[in-house]
């Protein structure tokens, strides 16, 4: 499972440290599994450890991981993703499904526009 997250992390571009993997991608199926919630299906469990909304997005890639978003690294993410034919794009798609994907090209391109304001 540690391998899939490595993956996630390095298809968004985080510099995917044991911290950042602990933290961002981790630690919910490990506090999970510690506090007795058998009851979460393990779809469940995968679908709580991976960012759902802009907020815990930024704060993973920013915070968590300590990665500045920088107009160069903003634009060479947005360049993959909007390429699906791209392997990282398309491997990201098979891994994540297309939703997400849409979901992460649209966080990065929020940023973007916030760092024009």
């Amino acid at each position: 499972m540690t391998i899939i997250f490595k993956k996630y992390a390095d298809q968004i571009g985080i510099a995917a440290s044991s911290l950042c993997l602990i933290h961002c991608l981790l630690m919910p199926f490990i506090m999970a599994f510690w506090i007795g919630n058998f009851y979460l299906n393990k779809d469940q469990q995968l679908h709580n450890m991976i960012p759902h909304t802009y907020a815990d997005w930024l704060r993973c890639i920013t915070v968590d991981c300590g990665i500045q978003l920088t107009a160069d690294y903003i634009r060479e993410r947005l360049t993959e993703l909007s390429d699906p034919k791209h392997p990282k794009t398309a491997e990201f798609a098979r891994l994540y499904g297309l939703p997400h994907t849409q979901n992460v090209l649209r966080w990065f391109e929020q940023a973007q526009n916030e760092r024009r304001v």
